[in-house]
């Protein structure tokens, strides 16, 4: 048995990503989060329940830096992500990613209410 066996998508995921509004420009993303810390995944919101998708470094990088200031995140969100509970196996998550050419996954509740984190 490989060593991710043994292990579950609680024991390997990113913690807590911050939600944020979709309407938000890339330039206010980076002034609400940039000096507190810089994290791998944005989980953004419409509203207080509906999830629209997430949005990582590399998206954000090929946008240039003069041009942050009219890109809304919405336009740059990832939005086809996979949706994973807390219990299962990181190797049957990776498998499923591969296989779908997936990039990010979140983690989410049981009752998918709640975005815990990202994989």
């Amino acid at each position: 048995m490989t060593m991710l066996g043994h292990m579950s998508v609680s024991d390997v995921y990113i913690a807590e990503p911050p939600t944020v509004y979709g309407e938000m420009t890339i330039t206010q993303l980076d002034d609400k989060h940039n000096d507190r810390y810089n994290p791998k995944y944005v989980a953004m919101m419409k509203d207080g329940r509906s999830y629209l998708g997430l949005v990582t470094p590399s998206q954000v990088r090929k946008i240039r830096r003069e041009g942050w200031h009219c890109v809304i995140l919405n336009d740059i969100s990832i939005q086809h992500i996979k949706a994973i509970e807390m219990d299962e196996p990181p190797y049957e998550v990776v498998e499923y990613m591969a296989l779908h050419d997936l990039d990010p996954a979140a983690v989410v509740s049981d009752d998918e209410q709640q975005v815990h984190g990202a994989s």
